[in-house]
């Protein structure tokens, strides 16, 4: 089995009471529709849209300040990053606001 890559996330972080869209880039993440479970600081993300190289999610709240990213598909199994960090409220929006042009971007070439 060929593991799948994680190139990038974006954003790369985001609040502790969690409800942000957060897009996996990469690469065999997936088959398309295999992605099953998506974890950011070992807490379960709700996926929106997939397909082979990206997984858009929505975060779950956290409890604790933390990092990582882990990726689960049936075609190519585990992959990981240690590229998104939940942050403490006042700090997400400082740090975010330029990352939404960017993100918004990504969504729209993923529904092309």
């Amino acid at each position: 089995m060929i593991a799948g890559v994680i190139a990038d996330v974006i954003p790369n972080s985001g609040p502790l009471y969690g409800t942000n869209y957060v897009t996996i880039l990469g690469s065999n993440l997936g088959n398309g529709s295999d992605i099953s479970s998506v974890l950011l600081n070992n807490i379960s993300a709700t996926i929106v849209k997939q397909n082979q190289s990206s997984v858009v999610v929505i975060a779950s709240g956290s409890t604790s300040v933390g990092s990582g990213v882990v990726v689960f598909s049936v075609s190519f199994g585990y992959s990981f990053s240690n590229n998104y960090t939940y942050n403490p409220r006042m700090f997400i929006f400082l740090c975010t606001v330029p990352l939404i042009d960017r993100q918004v971007e990504v969504l729209q070439m993923l529904n092309q």
